[in-house]
């Protein structure tokens, strides 16, 4: 469980410091930390406490929204153990990734489309010129992240995640 912290505040700073640096830059990395939290922690319950806490912290630091975000975040991680129960492997994660910075777009336009005049086909254009940095983003955090779980835990059925 530790780890999956770990990983949720280097995103958070990530999220939160790179598109300071790079115009124009949407990230997702918040996304990459639920996926692998759901991987990381086995335990249902302690999992969405973690993602509910995630999702306060996430909205007081940085979206403006009041637990939206810890609400969607639950959910996400649901969706993910959901979709994961069969069995994990990175292609697998890979694909639920990308479902889920789909649906996390989708979602956020909904709620915000209501209060907000934005450009959406500005909005769009940003997602895919920084898809390349957010799928490498996911790679590594699932290497590193998984990598180190499997090298603790040592066990065979670990074997499954790559």
């Amino acid at each position: 469980m530790i780890f999956a912290i770990i990983l949720f505040f280097i995103s958070l700073f990530l999220e939160l410091l790179i598109p300071n640096l790079i115009k124009n830059f949407v990230p997702f990395f918040i996304l990459t930390s639920i996926i692998i939290t759901t991987l990381l922690v086995e335990e249902e319950k302690k999992c969405y406490i973690l993602l509910f806490i995630y999702g306060i912290i996430y909205d007081l630091i940085s979206a403006d929204t009041l637990l939206l975000n810890a609400f969607l975040f639950i959910t996400l991680g649901f969706i993910t153990r959901k979709l994961i129960n069969n069995g994990i492997n990175f292609i697998k994660a890979f694909f639920i990734y990308i479902m889920e910075v789909l649906l996390y777009i989708v979602f956020m336009m909904f709620f915000t489309i209501l209060y907000s005049s934005n450009n959406y086909i500005m909005f769009f254009s940003n997602i895919i010129s920084s898809i390349l940095t957010n799928i490498c983003y996911f790679t590594l955090s699932y290497a590193c992240f998984i990598g180190i779980k499997c090298l603790v835990s040592n066990t065979k059925k670990n074997s499954t995640y790559f």
